[in-house]
């Protein structure tokens, strides 16, 4: 394994943290994800706030929710 220190180097990232236009151009990048996630019929929605996304269900029973929410994460990872 190789242990050592590189030489200092600038970093250069996108937006700034805190940028005004962070929460718009999220909603553009999540937009695909929440299309395929939301679904009225499965009782299956998203909710994403900047590096967060919520996959949310409800049913009559926990088995139900389960495989509901195992279909959907499958499906955000295709």
């Amino acid at each position: 394994m190789f242990e050592g220190e590189s030489e200092q180097f600038r970093v250069v990232t996108g937006i700034p943290q805190g940028s005004p236009i962070s929460p718009i151009l999220f909603l553009f990048f999540i937009a695909d994800l929440l299309e395929v996630v939301n679904n009225d019929a499965l009782r299956v929605s998203a909710v994403g706030f900047m590096d967060d996304t919520n996959i949310l269900t409800y049913g009559g029973s926990t088995e139900r929710n389960y495989k509901i929410l195992e279909e959907t994460h499958r499906k955000c990872l295709d």
